[in-house]
Formats: structure tokens, sequence, C-alpha cells
């Protein structure tokens, strides 16, 4: 039972990402590209990126990831 509820986590995971691609790829216009990424090695959050903006949304979400994992 919990190996099927991670391998479901983590299908979920990949497929929110692909949207989140998709979406982005639609509404950039060409020419200009905005990316960053977070990497979380245990509770340690990595924020990497090109523009300020997406830079506070990604420490957001690295600080939620963060209080997810230590809460669970």
């Amino acid at each position: 039972m919990p190996s099927d509820v991670a391998a479901l986590l983590i299908f979920a995971g990949i497929a929110v990402m692909l949207l989140g691609f998709i979406i982005l790829m639609l509404q950039m216009p060409k020419g200009q590209t905005k990316g960053g990424a977070v990497l979380l090695i245990g509770p340690i959050p990595i924020v990497a990126g090109n523009d300020s903006k997406l830079l506070i949304i990604l420490m957001i979400l690295a600080i939620v990831l963060m209080l997810i994992w230590v809460i669970v």
C-alpha cells in the first residue's frame, strides 16, 4: 500500500512539472526565457534562477517544501 502511494505521488509530481513547463512555453513570447530550479538536499534548499520575481517564488516554494519535510 505505501509503495502504491509513493508511486502515485512521483507520477503526479512529474505530471505537474510537465504541465507547468508546457504552460510556461505557451505563455512566453519568443526570445525571452526565464528559468529556475529548487534543489533540496535533505532539509536544505538550493535555489537558482535568472529572474528576480521567479527567484522569490522559488524561495517561497523551497520554504514550504522545507516545512513539509520537517512536519512529516
